[in-house]
């Protein structure tokens, strides 16, 4: 997929907006300085989601929890961490990819 960059957008945001992470921005469009960005260049974004047939993988992003997670996608916590056999005390760490019941 690809994105114009707008006016006041930073590859943070636009990972945010498109649920992947900037490095794999940075890596699909082979950039070296996350600050080099203007308004009106074209990025290709990798997306980050993919479907499966019993769910979705996610990328944790820096300061969500297991609890904003599952509320977010709208399953329960238990699923979400039975579904990864995550272990107490239930952390995740931005940039692993969980499996999304």
């Amino acid at each position: 997929m690809t994105y114009i960059i707008q006016p006041g957008d930073s590859l943070y945001l636009i990972a945010l907006k498109f649920n992947t992470d900037v490095e794999g921005i940075m890596a699909a469009n082979g950039m070296a300085d996350p600050a080099h960005i203007y308004p009106g260049q074209v990025l290709n974004i990798p997306v980050a989601a993919t479907m499966h047939e019993s769910g979705s993988e996610y990328i944790v992003r820096p300061g969500e929890t297991l609890d904003l997670i599952a509320r977010k996608h709208g399953v329960r916590l238990c699923d979400l961490i039975r579904s990864n056999r995550i272990k107490a005390p239930f952390i995740v760490y931005a940039g692993q990819t969980i499996h999304v019941p």
